[in-house]
């Protein structure tokens, strides 16, 4: 009787061990996984806020021209009508 219970006891233990192994390994495989989609994830952070900047510094270039053309149509329009060239001063 002794022997039946030590037996099932033995192996309610190296059942409880063989889990608590697999536990371990399948939490150290998802650590694995989870340190590199934070990787993934950092290099993705990276690229958008590059391509964010990129398109910012686009969009500002763009509007910087458009009003370079705006200042000179409307010199040109000042320049028609009048008859004589507007300058500006630069003081």
């Amino acid at each position: 009787m002794v022997y039946w219970k030590d037996h099932a006891i033995g192996e309610a233990a190296r059942a409880a061990a063989m889990a608590s192994k697999e536990m371990d390994r399948k939490f150290l495989l998802l650590r694995r996984y989870q340190t590199w989609m934070i990787i993934l994830l950092q290099i993705g952070l990276i690229f958008l806020l590059l391509g964010h900047a990129i398109i910012s510094m686009s969009l500002l270039s763009l509007s910087i021209g458009v009003l370079n053309l705006l200042y000179r149509f409307s010199l040109w329009v000042c320049t028609t009508t009048t008859g004589r060239e507007t300058r500006v001063s630069a003081t």
